[in-house]
């Protein structure tokens, strides 16, 4: 293509004028070598070509060696550039690629052939190849090398145009349009992908909008209502305060009534008024003095029934103390007897085991002995010596042990058995003295006692019992001891009967052998009868075991019988202190009584004086009056003392309903804070699944930006595979 004032010219397709939107590392320029091809040029380049060009191309085509001229083919490539919006049409933007190529160009020999166009330069180039090539002597290898460079000339330049042909400016614009269109319907597509995510990422937002919405309307409604158990719990704390305020004020009213009651100073000087009143007068004087006398023996009767109860408690107390340790003593014996039990029923199974095993022992000494006679018999007939029959006669062994120690024992424990049941039933019937009467008390301490004294003496029992299962378990050490060594001296005599020397010393030794066998196997019969006889005093034994088992139970039996005297006492003493508080209240109340009834006569009898016609003198009269009055202030303060009472009385009403009133309203209160709770925690729950919500979004949001981050490099990536 050729050049115009240094400049290179641009396609008719492009503007002059324009400057590519984008420009940098999106442009890809492909360098690559093409045959000498005319690129299509317009009439106007035509016409106004240089004359200078034309001078320039005579020299050059004159040169032997042609020089690579710069052919610029301008190609326009659509590029897709994408907008920071998110507009689902994209902006096409052509860039000019720029191809250049050196193509050497042979020399023209004449002008006129240039100026006139491609048809009769090519002519004449073609005849002088053709005459040089016939004129040039060349080999057949040469032949066929040219004729290669031929082909691969001719099959190079079939996809290109010559300088003469002109490019179709239609199909270079169809060619751009349809890649302008594969360009926009790859980014409408991209597009319409893009926007259906969109759609999914708002629908998701305004579902999570709605969502978040719905939450804050619950935590809206939740504080409203927080809000109005805080204003309902203030209500109630403010009522709650004025019930508090009402209730100090009985408090107060209470007190003070107390205080006006308490001042017992007022009475005591009224009473001194009334004694000397009665003192005044005979007849008052000795109804008084007696009414006192009552009252005083009343109180001193008190005071005695007081310190008897206070007595008697005490000493229920201690019986109480003395029972619990009687149970345990008790309880430390059942485990005692239990042990000894055990103990006895393991010695009985050993001495089985043991006569079981002597017995067969026995049996199989006896046998060998036989065996032995026999075999003796036997070696004095074949030795026919004369043989001494010296008899040995045993007698049989008084060793028995005397029986005396456990007969004694079993007497001293069958007396004891007596004096137990003897000691229980004087109990019974101390238990059923001490139920009519208080002072017999005594003797419940003493027997509890000597019943610990009887404890002591089961568990001294005990103790002998278990220190007669020990010497029993060492003698049957003893015997099985011995055993070993009968056997062992069975085996001797079996090695001595194997020895082939039969001499008169050998059976002198088997003869004196045999009669210490003989003299073991009657200790070993006595040893057994001695097993016998302990085997039954063992089962005596646990007779007795058992027996003081049965004991402690009736000892029990009869201690909790104690017990539910002592209880009966109890309910019976309380009862009586009822009573005794009920009679002295009576009392007071019928001597007050007796004392304004007296007071009302001395009224009466002073009116009737003052009506009689024999009237006393002045003094008397003042006197009289004086007294009238005092006793009338004394009635009108007993009517006051019991006016105060019954307010008092009302008064405590009144603060027992104030009380329930007040646990009424705490346990509203309570009600309301577990509800306050609740919806703190409902709250709490609220807040947590908006945060979550919220991390979600972010979440979407984050996707979705990554998302149409790698949308964005995706497509560029397709636009440079493009451009390529």
């Amino acid at each position: 293509m050729s050049l115009q004032k240094g400049a290179p010219s641009k396609s008719i397709l492009v503007n002059k004028h324009e400057t590519p939107l984008v420009r940098g590392s999106d442009a890809v320029v492909a360098e690559t070598v093409f045959p000498e091809a005319a690129a299509p040029k317009d009439d106007v380049e035509l016409r106004h070509k240089p004359k200078k060009a034309g001078k320039k191309e005579k020299v050059k085509q004159a040169s032997a060696v042609a020089e690579p001229t710069p052919v610029v083919d301008e190609v326009v490539v659509p590029t897709q550039v994408k907008s920071q919006s998110s507009a689902p049409v994209p902006e096409v933007v052509e860039e000019v690629m720029v191809a250049t190529a050196s193509v050497s160009v042979q020399s023209a020999p004449t002008k006129k052939s240039k100026a006139k166009g491609g048809a009769s330069k090519g002519g004449s180039e073609l005849a002088a190849l053709l005459d040089g090539i016939e004129k040039a002597p060349l080999t057949k290898d040469e032949l066929q090398t040219l004729v290669d460079s031929l082909l691969a000339r001719q099959e190079a330049e079939d996809s290109w145009t010559t300088k003469s042909t002109k490019a179709d400016p239609m199909a270079l614009l169809k060619k751009q349009l349809e890649e302008t269109q594969n360009a926009l319907e790859v980014e409408q597509s991209n597009a319409a992908s893009a926007q259906e995510k969109v759609h999914e990422m708002t629908a998701k937002w305004t579902s999570a909008d709605k969502m978040s919405k719905g939450y804050l309307a619950q935590v809206q409604e939740a504080q409203k209502m927080n809000q109005k158990l805080k204003a309902d719990s203030y209500s109630d704390r403010q009522k709650v305060d004025q019930q508090i305020e009402l209730i100090n004020q009985l408090t107060e009213e209470n007190q003070s009534l107390k205080q006006s009651v308490a001042n017992t100073d007022e009475v005591a000087q009224m009473q001194t008024q009334l004694k000397t009143l009665t003192a005044e007068k005979g007849t008052w004087s000795t109804q008084t003095a007696e009414t006192e006398k009552a009252l005083a023996d009343i109180k001193h009767q008190l005071a005695r029934l007081q310190e008897s109860l206070k007595a008697t408690e005490t000493e229920n107390a201690e019986l109480k103390g003395r029972c619990n340790d009687l149970g345990q003593k008790l309880a430390q014996a059942d485990t005692l007897s239990m042990e000894a039990q055990n103990r006895a029923k393991e010695s009985e199974k050993n001495n089985k085991n043991l006569q079981d095993h002597i017995r067969s022992q026995q049996k199989d000494k006896e046998s060998e002995i036989q065996a032995l006679k026999e075999e003796l018999t036997l070696a004095k007939q074949q030795a026919q010596a004369p043989t001494a029959n010296g008899t040995h006669t045993n007698g049989e062994p008084n060793g028995f042990p005397d029986n005396t120690a456990l007969e004694n024992k079993i007497s001293s424990l069958e007396l004891s058995l007596q004096e137990k049941d003897t000691q229980l039933t004087n109990l019974n019937k101390q238990l059923a003295v001490a139920r009519t009467s208080q002072t017999e008390l005594a003797a419940l301490k003493q027997r509890s006692t000597e019943e610990a004294a009887q404890l002591k003496d089961a568990e001294a029992k005990i103790t002998t019992l278990e220190t007669s299962v020990q010497t029993l378990k060492d003698k049957n050490n003893e015997l099985r001891r011995k055993n070993w060594s009968l056997v062992e001296s069975l085996d001797k005599v079996e090695t001595s009967t194997t020895s082939k020397g039969d001499t008169d010393r050998e059976i002198e030794e088997k003869v004196s052998t045999i009669n210490l066998l003989k003299d073991k196997n009657s200790k070993l019969q006595a040893e057994n009868n001695e097993l016998a006889e302990r085997s039954a005093q063992m089962s005596t034994l646990t007779d007795e075991v058992t027996s003081l088992k049965k004991e402690l139970n009736q000892a029990k039996a009869s201690l909790d019988s104690k017990d539910s005297a002592i209880s009966q006492l109890e309910d019976s003493l309380h009862s009586e202190k009822q009573k005794v508080s009920k009679d002295s209240a009576t009392a007071d109340v019928e001597s007050l009584t007796a004392q304004v009834s007296a007071l009302n006569e001395e009224l009466e009898m002073l009116r009737s004086a003052k009506q009689s016609p024999e009237t006393p003198a002045a003094g008397v009269e003042a006197s009289q009056a004086a007294s009238l009055s005092k006793y009338q202030n004394c009635l009108t303060e007993v009517q006051e003392h019991s006016k105060i009472a019954i307010s008092l009385s009302s008064k405590d009403d009144e603060l027992s309903q104030v009380k329930l009133q007040l646990a009424d309203t705490i346990g509203r209160h309570s009600t309301d804070s577990a509800k306050q709770v609740s919806l703190t925690a409902q709250l709490g729950e609220s807040k947590k699944k908006i945060t979550e919500l919220e991390k979600l979004l972010a979440e979407h949001t984050a996707a979705a930006k990554a998302e149409a981050a790698a949308m964005a490099s995706s497509g560029a990536d397709d636009d440079s595979g493009t451009c390529v």
